[in-house]
């Protein structure tokens, strides 16, 4: 073995025979239990990044374990298409501002395909440099054929239950995209804009979106509470009437802030008249807005309209806000459905002349202007803070809007078509196409649905899909970890609307669904006949990788044997910043494709984060490129650095200061290995001298004469056999971090600071049969985090006729060997470490040491180890202390014994006298400067008096040592 372990000497060869070996493909033997984890697929779009690192190397450490465990272990390896982000990356590469009118469909997809089939190359090679021991015989993309062809079955079984829909509803419209985007996709930032009053008749609304008050208008209040008619006059006694919530009348503060933002500060106010809103509904009003007049009528809600808050009073835009467009729907307020803003983010006809075509930020200043010159703009506050819905694509502001497009009903109940209990299979075939049918609205489908088969839930029960995706968690079929994201998986759940999952791109999953007239086709391929045109959407990224965890195993050919054999899945690991986004769909389509559910796990891992705990992004300038972490450290570096000191769920601290710690242990692992190996090299068959049980992982001499195993040997074996123990418990458990951190200190402190050592003490075959053995075992526990330099180390040493990554996960020995009386020796042996120090005696100078106590037949057996690890020149054991306890020295206790160091020869006079010598010129030194200040009158009278105290305290500490270190006799 080479002196030093030098990464990228190893790397790529090792995971090239790795490939090549078949390893990373699961075992045929219908006998071993599957193992399967879909890999959350990276986007084509991107390169490699620390959240990458972070679940490649955990779902990596677990099918490695697994595969060593003797499971079938598959780890499916894929990519995902990136609907928006690929198509803005494209068009924005192809400089194309207007995609209708500058490209056609078909030459946009073909550039697309060439640009992901580069992007995608980069991705995989990345993927493979992170050691990720995938099935690439079996790699999968969200856009693939036999993906497409999932996406277009369980598109149409969906819509043969009724629970795809085609319909006019509100939906998140990304201007930037020119797209519909789901309600979890859109991200909100806190912003400061102007808070416009505005006046309606005598009523006084607020809002941030002036350009929306353009139009016809029902004007709510609530009916319980109460509204008073204030008058105030100017000092030019001018008086105006406005109708307010009585409260803000009554409420001094909420009253001055009021007239503030009117800029009627100095006017003079009274009440005329106290009302119920229900006296005000009804009344009908032609009013000034900045577009032209209007008409309005007064209604009452009093659910929406909360009398502590505002004015009490709103005007709406139906088809431009949620609420309001709720607030219409409950009221049948039809004739009030007005389009004011267009889907290219510019005003409608509706604004006026002034403000049609504007962009919307433009035209809510002008509007402004314009209200402002009519005199209806009566106060702006403009540090106005509120939360705004955001693309997380264009960064553009999300407007709401009304559009038809196709939604998945998550509250209609259905009559499930789940498989037997008793078969891991489906039951075969779908049934015809489906036949024609008239244009879908409102969530209404007239698809008959199709025949039930006997199942889980039984012929009568119904569900719904938002029932089923919280009964997973709920019935605890899938368990979350950690347990505290349960709670933000149900209020995803329990807020669910119904999902909108058609896009207005072209990359993607085109709808299957095809019109002629009014007749409407919805099938897995294309209907015959003449003048059918397939709708132009494409259906959102997340629900064809919804379809992951089976569609990537041959779904829907049910008879796949892939299917058959590793569905459903194990685990998924992913971030839990896409809980919702991916985890939860999966469920539910699995759910409700397969009847079972796609993983019974769930492991969450935080973000990935810089060495101050900080998120990392380009414009902070604190990311961590993987790929430059692994030129400079080794991919066993970075990996190890991911795990370590990690917990469930919680944010990983990354830095070059912990990666270069990792690259040290690597290091130390391989010098250790080389030690060893040196002293016990193995035959030409790979095999120890004299040979030894592979199953027990105990020397072959060891097992003659088990009477004759000393106390070292006993502790490698018993020590061997608890790591074993507590980091298969630990992986069991999914503690990767714990797992790392215990492996870490017993073959970094136990192993190397005491087996070793004292084993180059004890220089007995069998003890250096007992370090291979061990080694061997902690090269097999450490393989699933470090790869690569166990990997190598395994083939360096000829420590198995395989590849380690096809190695068998160790077992305990069995011969329950006690590492009791080794651990006195361990214990004593650090005890003078520990004093050697505090008495400064140099790391390399041997010293002599008495140990006094009863029952030292242990200690003297093993007096040469103690000497050697302790540094001890002449080791003295006795029964009861004696005179020498009196001389100077160290005593101190350990292991039930008193351990002594006389000062004699503790110390080299030339070295102690030249640290004496140095410490003694530094306090005299600091005692000068100290009796300087306290000299100086100035210092005296304005220093503080607990300042002048410490100082004169100081001074008499500083005067006490500098005799002391005089009385040296130097």
């Amino acid at each position: 073995m080479d002196k030093a372990y030098e990464p990228h000497q190893h790397e790529d060869d090792i995971y090239q025979k790795w490939e090549a070996s078949g390893a990373f493909q699961p075992s045929n033997d219908p006998s071993k239990k599957p193992f399967t984890i879909p890999i959350p697929p990276p986007n084509v779009t991107g390169t490699l990044h620390a959240g990458h690192s972070m679940f490649i190397t955990l779902q990596d450490i677990l099918i490695r374990w697994h595969r060593m465990l003797g499971d079938a272990a598959l780890w499916i390896p894929g990519t995902d298409h990136a609907a928006i982000a690929t198509e803005s990356v494209v068009l924005k590469q192809l400089e194309i501002k207007d995609r209708n009118k500058d490209i056609s469909r078909e030459k946009f997809l073909e550039e697309a395909r060439k640009w992901t089939a580069k992007t995608h190359a980069r991705i995989t090679e990345q993927v493979r440099k992170m050691g990720a021991s995938c099935d690439w015989t079996r790699e999968a993309y969200t856009f693939d054929e036999p993906r497409n062809h999932a996406v277009n079955v369980i598109f149409k079984k969906l819509y043969d239950k009724g629970l795809i829909y085609r319909g006019d509803r509100m939906v998140n419209w990304s201007v930037g995209a020119q797209s519909v985007l789901a309600d979890d996709e859109v991200e909100w930032e806190d912003r400061s804009d102007t808070f416009y009053s505005i006046r309606c008749g005598e009523f006084i609304m607020g809002t941030v979106r002036a350009e929306t008050k353009c139009s016809d208008s029902p004007l709510f209040v609530n009916s319980a509470g109460e509204y008073a008619r204030v008058r105030y006059t100017q000092n030019d006694g001018v008086s105006e009437t406005i109708i307010i919530a009585k409260n803000l009348f009554d409420d001094a503060p909420r009253r001055k802030k009021l007239l503030n933002l009117l800029e009627k500060e100095d006017s003079t106010v009274e009440l005329v008249e106290v009302m119920k809103g229900a006296d005000l509904v009804g009344q009908e009003f032609e009013y000034e807005t900045y577009a032209a007049k209007r008409n309005f009528v007064v209604m009452a809600d009093d659910e929406i309209i909360d009398m502590d808050k505002g004015t009490g009073t709103m005007t709406i835009s139906v088809l431009h806000s949620q609420d309001d467009y709720d607030l219409a729907q409950k009221h049948g307020l039809d004739q009030y459905r007005f389009e004011k803003i267009g889907f290219d983010g510019r005003m409608k006809a509706i604004a006026g002349t002034e403000v049609e075509g504007l962009a919307i930020e433009v035209a809510r200043k002008k509007a402004a202007e314009i209200m402002k010159a009519k005199g209806l703009l009566v106060g702006e506050d403009k540090n106005y803070l509120h939360r705004v819905p955001v693309c997380y694509r264009s960064g553009t502001v999300v407007e709401p809007m009304v559009s038809r497009q196709w939604f998945v009903d998550v509250e209609k109940e259905f009559v499930p078509d789940f498989p037997p209990a008793e078969g891991r299979g489906l039951r075969g075939g779908f049934g015809a196409e489906s036949t024609p049918q008239p244009p879908l609205t409102g969530g209404q489908n007239s698809a008959t649905a199709s025949p039930l088969v006997k199942g889980d839930l039984g012929d009568s029960q119904k569900t719904t899909l938002k029932k089923m995706t919280a009964d997973a968690v709920r019935g605890n079929e899938v368990t979350i970890i950690p347990k505290q994201f349960e709670k933000t998986y149900f209020h995803w759940i329990d807020n669910l609307r119904d999902w909108c999952i058609s896009r207005q791109i072209w990359w993607g999953h085109r709808i299957p669904v095809w019109y002629r007239g009014e007749e409407i086709f919805v099938g897995t391929e294309a209907p015959t006949g003449e003048g059918w045109i397939q709708d132009e959407d494409t259906l959102d990224t997340w629900f064809s990788s919804a379809l992951w965890p089976f569609s990537t195993l041959g779904w829907p050919d049910e008879q796949n044997t892939d299917f058959q054999r590793f569905y459903p899945t194990s685990i998924l690991e992913t971030g839990h910043d896409i809980l919702f986004f991916w985890v939860a769909r999966m469920i539910m389509f699995g759910k409700f494709a397969t009847g079972k559910y796609p993983f019974d796990t769930v492991y969450l891992h935080g973000l990935v984060c810089d060495a101050k705990g900080q998120k990392m992004s380009k414009s902070k300038g604190n990311g961590v490129d993987p790929l430059e972490i692994i030129e400079k450290f080794g991919t066993d570096a970075l990996r190890l650095s991911l795990i370590i000191g990690t917990t469930p769920g919680n944010n990983a601290n990354l830095g070059e200061e912990k990666i270069a710690g990792c690259r040290n242990l690597c290091n130390k692992l391989w010098n250790i290995s080389r030690f060893i190996l040196s002293q016990s090299p193995p035959s030409d068959k790979g095999e120890l001298e004299g040979g030894c049980d592979e199953k027990n992982n105990t020397p072959q001499s060891l097992l003659v004469r088990e009477e004759e195993k000393t106390d070292l040997q006993n502790w490698i074996i018993a020590k061997t056999d608890d790591l074993i123990t507590e980091i298969t418990s630990d992986l069991e458990k999914y503690r990767f971090g714990d797992a790392a951190q215990k492996l870490w200190n017993f073959t970094w402190n136990e192993f190397a600071d005491w087996a070793v050592e004292a084993a180059k003490a004890e220089s007995n075959p069998n003890t250096l049969a007992c370090l291979r053995e061990s080694l061997k075992t902690q090269l097999k526990l450490w393989h699933p985090f470090i790869p690569f330099v166990t990997e190598a180390i395994w083939q360096e040493g000829k420590l198995g006729g395989n590849l380690l990554i096809s190695a068998e996960w160790p077992a305990v020995s069995g011969k329950n060997s006690s590492a009791k009386a080794f651990e006195q020796v361990c214990e004593i042996a650090g005890k003078i470490r520990s004093m050697r120090k505090l008495a400064g005696v140099d790391p390399t100078r041997k010293i002599s040491a008495y140990i006094f106590g009863k029952n030292l037949e242990i200690l003297e057996e093993n007096a040469t180890i103690i000497k050697s690890l302790a540094r001890i020149a002449s080791l003295t054991f006795e029964t009861e202390p004696t005179k020498r306890t009196t001389e100077d020295g160290a005593t101190d206790m350990a292991a039930g014994t008193t351990i002594f160091l006389p000062s004699s020869g503790m110390i080299d006079p030339a070295v102690e006298q030249a640290r004496v010598q140095k410490e003694l010129e530094a306090a005299k030194a600091q005692l000068v400067g100290l009796l300087a200040k306290l000299n100086n009158d100035g210092f005296l009278k304005s220093a503080p008096s607990n300042v002048v105290e410490q100082a004169r305290a100081k001074a008499q500490e500083l005067e006490e040592k500098v005799k002391t270190l005089e009385a040296k006799g130097l």
